[in-house]
């Protein structure tokens, strides 16, 4: 299952290796992953699996918090040795965490999985989300706890590569916010979002649905909006049947996660519907082939971008509409 529409350009792999828990070892507790890439439901994972330990505290560990705490991590994934060290030290129940970077994980250092839970979105949705979260973070550039959040924001990073945003600026020290507030209107900046950051993420969720799908029954792809935000109770119950556990399970957390959800400030929530629609109506466009075809390796390279200039209307980034 290819879940986004990629050029025939070879994605990067590990075809020869084992599918997904298929050498994994097993433990004593059972493991319930959630696994997303960034804007597939993230924040939605971490706030899903609390809830669960919520709603049975003593029965279900939570395995982290995505910031560290708990098994060993690097940024947002664990070390799978720590990881398997944390199951088989674990009572009998369920353990359950969530993850954004599942895909680096070898299958053969992975512990076996009862459920592996793998978030997808268009990935037309999947810039707009992106562009809109980083000029939100970059222009309030709020604090999560003594570091700004999205820190990586603000510097060059290691997987951007030479040209990264030239056509925008070639000041090789600037990161992607930089280069995004420099975008003379929202074509260049959406151009800038796929090419120096998303288009990399794609792949990757590309690539671990082939991956996830070869996990067989033990595995269920989900939709972040057609699934999860169009039926979210529903979708709830289905995952938590598929992960073998009881209806009234899916109660408990289902009331946990909305107590959780009011006292969200839902930074990673974009509310402005109508700018999000009319971004992703110009991105499809400038991504659509002249075959009619949706490519997003194409599009990183120049598509069908308009080019900026005085009668770009919606284009216009708004903090520099009266300069369009």
């Amino acid at each position: 299952m290819q879940v986004c529409a990629m050029s025939s350009a070879s994605v990067p792999g590990r075809s020869a290796e084992p599918s997904w828990g298929e050498v994994g070892r097993s433990s004593r507790a059972a493991l319930i992953l959630f696994a997303s890439h960034h804007k597939t439901g993230t924040a939605l994972n971490a706030a899903l699996a609390r809830a669960m330990v919520q709603a049975r505290p003593g029965t279900v560990r939570l395995i982290n918090t995505g910031l560290g705490d708990g098994v060993k991590s690097r940024g947002y994934w664990w070390e799978p040795a720590a990881l398997r060290s944390f199951l088989e030290d674990s009572p009998d129940g369920v353990a359950v965490g969530w993850n954004e970077h599942a895909y680096q994980w070898p299958a053969a250092e992975m512990p076996a999985v009862r459920c592996l839970v793998h978030d997808v979105r268009d990935p037309v949705s999947m810039v707009v989300s992106a562009y809109l979260y980083h000029m939100r973070i970059g222009r309030s550039r709020p604090r999560c706890g003594a570091r700004l959040c999205e820190d990586w924001l603000y510097s060059r990073q290691p997987f951007q590569r030479g040209d990264f945003c030239d056509f925008i600026s070639t000041n090789a020290s600037l990161g992607l916010y930089g280069k995004l507030a420099l975008a003379r209107c929202d074509a260049e900046a959406l151009r800038c979002q796929l090419a120096g950051n998303t288009l990399g993420t794609i792949r990757q969720m590309d690539h671990m649905a082939a991956s996830v799908q070869d996990h067989g029954p033990r595995a269920i792809t989900l939709d972040l909006l057609q699934d999860w935000v169009a039926d979210f109770e529903g979708t709830l119950l289905r995952v938590l049947r598929f992960c073998g556990l009881d209806d009234g399970f899916a109660n408990g957390t289902l009331a946990a996660y909305r107590t959780a959800a009011v006292a969200s400030k839902g930074v990673h929530v974009n509310k402005d519907l109508d700018r999000a629609e009319a971004l992703a109506n110009l991105l499809r466009r400038a991504c659509t082939t002249p075959a009619g075809e949706l490519d997003m390796e194409w599009c990183a390279t120049g598509g069908r971008f308009e080019e900026c200039g005085p009668n770009v209307s919606y284009h216009c980034k708004g903090e520099l509409r009266s300069s369009c």
